[in-house]
């Protein structure tokens, strides 16, 4: 199977080569292609050698694994290196001064993992460790242990956050490696759950800790759903604006100013949270409550100062703010800023 697996994965390979004239010897599928028309070599081999009667089945497929294991250990140390060397989730200038909101579900991926060295650093040490286990006949089972929720995780990621297509299938075959790896230790690790000579005696205090194993998460949770409720709860309000006219003391005032006075955006976000983008680039967060027409606005940073007014909607992009912050009275139109919302 994963001789076919690895053909189809060559044959891609190439074709895309002579197709995009863009040849990338790491990472990619080229070189797990290159790697596995190894193997289908290495499978000619074995079988001339076994229609000879030079090698035994028992033989053949301890040849077929060992070889495996060693591809397999080879390219998992290549990543987890690539981790602690920064080769991996590297992004340019244009990435990193791009709006979250624009950017792709790729690219936003690899940024984000990339804003820790020491997580990465973590994994890829992981990968090492599990990469020499496996190299071992001795220690691969250990080694294959560790490797498989971290393979089956990178999959799952490359996957539902949509990451390039080359990754999302050599991500699959180093999964498909790993299992099948996996499945000729199946009876020894069948009786780490079904040899119940293990468990004959029952430590004391073994029923109050699993009590309080239980019932500690249930009440984390139930704590986190009492004051977080109205977290998910959608106002009116809820989305960003974009000043269009703006006055403070019958004072008219736009963009063109450059001034701090003028109020450039505004965010009202889950959670009775907001944010105030002021021309200077400098922003002031504040909580908000708001009823059926009015509206407070509170900021952290002196509590004392309020905005206390009152908003209307006109359609559903144009909203219209008056109210006074201290001794200074305002009057805002806003208009809606089209904004993709996360899925929750």
């Amino acid at each position: 199977m994963y001789l076919l697996l690895g053909g189809w994965l060559a044959l891609l390979g190439i074709t895309e080569i002579l197709v995009t004239y863009d040849f990338k010897s790491i990472y990619g599928l080229y070189t797990a292609g290159a790697v596995v028309l190894l193997a289908v070599l290495f499978r000619l081999i074995v079988s001339y050698l076994k229609r000879r009667n030079y090698l035994s089945d028992d033989e053949i497929f301890d040849f077929q694994a060992s070889f495996m294991r060693f591809i397999y250990s080879a390219n998992i140390l290549t990543y987890g290196f690539s981790k602690i060397f920064r080769s991996q989730f590297q992004y340019g200038i244009i990435t990193a001064d791009t709006p979250v909101g624009q950017l792709s579900s790729t690219t936003l991926s690899w940024y984000y993992f990339g804003q820790s060295y020491a997580f990465a650093c973590i994994i890829g040490v992981c990968q090492i460790i599990a990469s020499l286990l496996i190299y071992y006949r001795k220690t691969s089972p250990a080694g294959l242990l560790m490797m498989l929720p971290i393979m089956a995780n990178i999959t799952m990621i490359n996957f539902f956050y949509d990451l390039w297509f080359e990754t999302k299938i050599v991500s699959l075959a180093y999964l498909l490696m790993n299992i099948i790896l996996l499945i000729p230790f199946w009876q020894q690790f069948k009786m780490l759950f079904t040899d119940t000579s293990l468990f004959d005696k029952t430590p004391k205090g073994a029923a109050l800790l699993l009590s309080v194993s239980i019932l500690i998460p249930l009440y984390g949770f139930y704590k986190i759903r009492i004051d977080e409720k109205d977290f998910y709860t959608k106002n009116e309000l809820l989305g960003g604006y974009k000043t269009v006219t703006f006055e403070k003391n019958d004072t008219s005032f736009n963009v063109l100013h450059l001034d701090n006075n003028f109020w450039d955006k505004i965010y009202f976000d889950r959670g009775h949270e907001g944010k105030l983008v002021l021309t200077q680039d400098s922003s002031a967060s504040f909580d908000y409550t708001a009823t059926s027409d009015s509206l407070i606005l509170v900021f952290p940073t002196d509590s004392t100062t309020k905005f206390k007014g009152k908003f209307s909607f006109s359609g559903s992009d144009s909203l219209s703010l008056i109210g006074q912050l201290g001794t200074d009275y305002y009057r805002l139109l806003l208009k809606r800023i089209p904004i993709k919302e996360p899925v929750f």
